[in-house]
């Protein structure tokens, strides 16, 4: 018994020297982790500031190297500008020299090869010498242009024509996409030349320089404005047709280069004189036909004017006196009279349908006119009339009336044969039964 607690009292200090030593050990072991850890920690903020270093290094040399090829760029345009500026001077001065020693006056060149003077004085040059090349144009006098400019102009229009003659130019003097790229260096100034330094890095031929200009300098609204100038844009009093026509066209192309011919008949028929247009509409379907038309209904309103005056020089009112025998009475309407003829009609003869009727041809009739009792004899049984798309005619004594109806009907005049739409109205507002108005003229052309 005595044995036994003996044995346990040294197996119990066994234990603590055990426990003792896991106790140290595992304190040993923190303080391992603990430096290690701290290291780690140290390695960390090390790379990090060296990595922010060479981000801070980077960053300088990559503004350096802008800078440079910025620099680079611009000295490279510099020198293509003054390239083409020599080349052109060179040309002009070789061309010069031709005509100088050149004998016979200027004719019709060949553009196959330069014109060269036969002058007896001329060596020949070997092929070891260098000879400047005169390119075919330059064979004949040179057209003087310059390339346009832009500054600080701020109205749409400036930024149109600019490059309106950008093309006008490129048309006569095409320009290579560097030759290009380097005039516009020159010609741009103020906003737009920041604007150019900024983008022409995107920017490689004269498609993509008229895209991205035009969208930095055209208002988000210029087609609203284009709009606005298309409805408020009506024909002067003496404005004449033509003018108005070609400038409302050109401002409908502007607004929508799709637009139809059809529409822009229409808008400038809408905005053009009223009385002209009522004369015009309906009988003519382009652009082209209503300036013919129209210039020859204005030259009838210029030519009445004359006629006028020209029948009152010929023909003076006849003045009767004063008749004594009845005292001082006024003379009555009926004694003062101007003589005048009776002015003449242009009948014509046309068939329709196998029957043959005395028609009237009148210019001062928008649409072809039947009277009811005609389209009676020749309509077929059972035939109806179709509705009439114009509401109400005016006719010469300034009354309103309403179609009928419509037909459409086969016009034979002698060798001409043609379909056109006949408005059919009733006896009374008629005085002949059928009256061939423009669209009959439009269709015989």
């Amino acid at each position: 018994m005595y044995l036994n607690e003996a044995e346990d009292e040294n197996d119990g200090a066994g234990n603590d020297m055990g426990m003792e030593r896991v106790f140290e050990e595992l304190n040993t072991l923190k303080g391992t982790v603990d430096a290690l850890e701290t290291r780690l920690k140290e390695t960390v903020d090390s790379a990090l500031s060296r990595e922010e270093g060479l981000r801070a290094a980077m960053d300088v040399m990559a503004g350096e190297f802008k800078k440079y090829v910025d620099g680079k760029l611009q000295r490279f345009d510099e020198v293509v500008t003054d390239c083409l500026l020599r080349r052109d001077q060179r040309w002009t001065e070789e061309l010069k020299r031709i005509q100088s020693k050149s004998r016979m006056s200027w004719g019709p060149v060949s553009y196959s090869t330069p014109s060269i003077p036969a002058h007896s004085s001329h060596r020949r040059l070997s092929a070891d010498e260098t000879c400047p090349t005169v390119p075919p144009a330059a064979a004949r006098p040179p057209i003087r242009m310059e390339f346009p400019q832009f500054g600080e102009s701020r109205n749409s229009s400036d930024v149109t024509d600019f490059v309106e003659q950008c093309e006008n130019f490129l048309t006569l003097r095409p320009l290579s996409d560097i030759e290009l790229m380097g005039t516009l260096n020159t010609v741009l100034k103020g906003p737009a030349r920041s604007w150019w330094l900024a983008a022409r890095s995107k920017i490689s031929n004269w498609t993509d320089f008229r895209k991205s200009f035009l969208e930095a300098f055209l208002p988000m609204d210029y087609q609203a404005e284009i709009e606005d100038q298309l409805r408020t844009n009506v024909q002067a009093p003496g404005q004449c047709l033509r003018d108005f026509a070609y400038d409302h066209r050109a401002l409908c192309l502007k607004w929508r280069p799709d637009m139809t011919e059809a529409d822009m008949v229409r808008r400038i028929l809408n905005a053009c004189n009223p009385r002209l247009a009522s004369g015009l509409r309906g009988t003519v379907t382009t652009v082209e036909q209503l300036v013919k038309v129209g210039s020859l209904i204005e030259k009838d309103w210029s030519n009445t004017k004359d006629y006028w005056s020209r029948v009152q020089q010929s023909h003076p009112p006849k003045r009767v006196g004063k008749k004594n025998d009845h005292g001082p009475n006024r003379s009555s309407g009926g004694d003062v009279a101007t003589a005048l003829g009776e002015p003449s009609l242009l009948v014509m003869p046309v068939y329709l349908r196998g029957s043959k009727a005395d028609a009237v041809l009148d210019s001062g009739c928008t649409y072809s006119l039947m009277s009811h009792s005609l389209w009676k004899a020749i309509k077929k049984d059972g035939e109806i009339l179709a509705s009439s798309e114009i509401p109400k005619f005016v006719m010469a004594n300034g009354q309103e009336n309403k179609a009928l109806g419509k037909a459409t009907l086969l016009f034979c005049l002698h060798d001409f044969h043609g379909m056109l739409g006949v408005h059919v109205l009733a006896d009374d507002n008629l005085c002949m039964p059928l009256l061939l108005g423009l669209d009959f003229m439009s269709m015989c052309q």
